[in-house]
């Protein structure tokens, strides 16, 4: 079960799951199937025997293979009764279907551990979205385990010692797999909302005029002044996005900052309009706010209810409304029900505090002869010759993309170039992240 269950780990994670997400997600599979995809439902093979048909999960699964069990059998094996089969036990005909017809279109047992993953991820991508939304932002195994048992597995025992039970069997897998030294995510979340909470209170100037006086400037280390000073080519920033990227850039730095927040430079707090809605705020997720037709303030989440969120927020007060100019960094809470369905929430990837960073936060020394010449960083939507170049070598290196073809040297970093680059840093036990960094740059050049 073993090798299983790390073939099983290394899909999930190159899917883009979080350690923590893929690991809740295994802990269901490990209760439901014990991680074997050929498992039939103990009751299903105890009332098959009943009725003269004695199985065993291999046999049985044999039988679906060959015929001598129908497609309309498997679906129903006893007078439309339904059981469960297979690694995540898909019981409901619809769902038993969907990995009938995949594994007979591929020609494979209905048991091959690759097709049932695939038929997997494809029932996250399109049925359970919010489920997968969850398992590739999750910052806790049980978080993902919950979501996981609750919204996907869904057994008619959904109670505390059921969810305490598959939590632990998921934070086994996290602990056997997840990478050294990988960063503690509470930890690094915890970060940037003490930075947040140690500007609560600061009120903003209500002009550039008087943040530029020598009277109303708080120095570089005034949030708003430190935006414009570091970029002065992107000016006319809304304060309340300064502030949500002023926290990061003083929790992990400019570097790490620009990957945790991928539309960085904002040009607005609209920028992040085109995230999907999402219905399941998290702590240290950044809140946009959605009023009257159109998206108008932003924030980073602190805090979560049931039904509340609370935020930390620049350039407004604890009243409700937001105060256009001269506001003050304030925290603040909002009944869940009060937000407009199209409030939307972006999660960094925390777990990217890894390849250039220690665990307290702190960049890692990288030595100067790391590479005999100045390449970038290539991750996901990264273009130019230095992808080329990575593709050449990832290519020459046998580390092939997510279609399972070898790449194509085109220059762009897309999801075929990102798995490719997470199979080479598994190869070399770097950080899996994706990213291809000093590290993982100094490791496939000097080769």
């Amino acid at each position: 079960m073993s090798d299983t269950a790390e073939q099983i780990w290394n899909y999930l994670t190159e899917k883009g799951l979080t350690s923590c997400g893929a690991a809740g997600l295994m802990g269901n599979l490990q209760a439901e199937s014990g991680m074997l995809p050929n498992r039939v439902e103990i009751l299903c093979l105890k009332r098959l025997a009943e009725a003269g048909k004695t199985y065993t999960d291999t046999t049985y699964t044999a039988a679906v293979d060959s015929g001598k069990i129908s497609r309309a059998e498997f679906l129903n094996p006893l007078q439309s009764r339904q059981y469960g089969y297979g690694l995540a036990q898909w019981t409901s005909p619809s769902r038993k279907e969907g990995l009938y017809n995949l594994a007979k279109a591929r020609g494979v047992s209905i048991a091959d551990l690759e097709t049932q993953l695939d038929w997997l991820m494809t029932e996250l991508s399109s049925t359970y979205k919010k489920v997968l939304a969850v398992l590739r932002t999750a910052q806790s195994v049980k978080e993902a385990s919950d979501y996981v048992l609750c919204n996907f597995e869904q057994p008619a025992d959904c109670s505390v010692a059921i969810k305490t039970y598959r939590a632990k069997l998921g934070q086994k897998f996290h602990d056997q797999f997840s990478r050294k030294g990988e960063v503690d995510a509470v930890t690094t979340t915890e970060k940037v909302i003490k930075v947040a909470e140690g500007e609560v209170g600061y009120l903003e100037k209500a002009s550039n005029a008087d943040l530029d006086s020598k009277t109303g400037n708080a120095g570089s280390a005034n949030y708003t002044k430190y935006w414009r000073d570091l970029y002065p080519a992107f000016q006319g920033q809304a304060w309340c996005a300064i502030f949500v990227a002023w926290c990061f850039v003083q929790a992990f730095g400019m570097e790490m900052a620009k990957k945790l927040l991928r539309h960085w430079p904002y040009t607005y707090c609209p920028t992040l309009a085109n995230l999907t809605a999402n219905t399941v705020p998290k702590v240290g997720s950044v809140v946009l706010l959605y009023r009257n037709g159109t998206y108008v303030h932003t924030g980073l989440v602190v805090a979560v209810t049931n039904t509340t969120i609370t935020t930390i927020e620049g350039n407004t007060s604890g009243a409700s409304g937001i105060i256009a100019n001269g506001g003050g960094v304030c925290k603040k809470t909002y009944a869940i029900s009060s937000l407009s369905d199209n409030t939307k929430y972006f999660m960094p990837d925390y777990s990217l505090v890894g390849e250039n960073q220690t665990k307290d936060g702190s960049q890692k020394e990288v030595k100067e002869d790391a590479c005999m010449f100045d390449v970038g960083i290539v991750q996901q939507g990264s273009n130019g010759n230095d992808v080329k170049l990575l593709q050449t070598l990832l290519k020459a290196a046998g580390c092939k993309g997510a279609d399972k073809k070898a790449l194509t040297l085109d220059g762009e970093c897309g999801n075929n170039t990102v798995t490719a680059i997470r199979k080479y840093q598994k190869k070399k036990r770097l950080t899996v992240d994706g990213i291809a960094g000093p590290q993982t740059w100094s490791q496939i050049l000097l080769r």
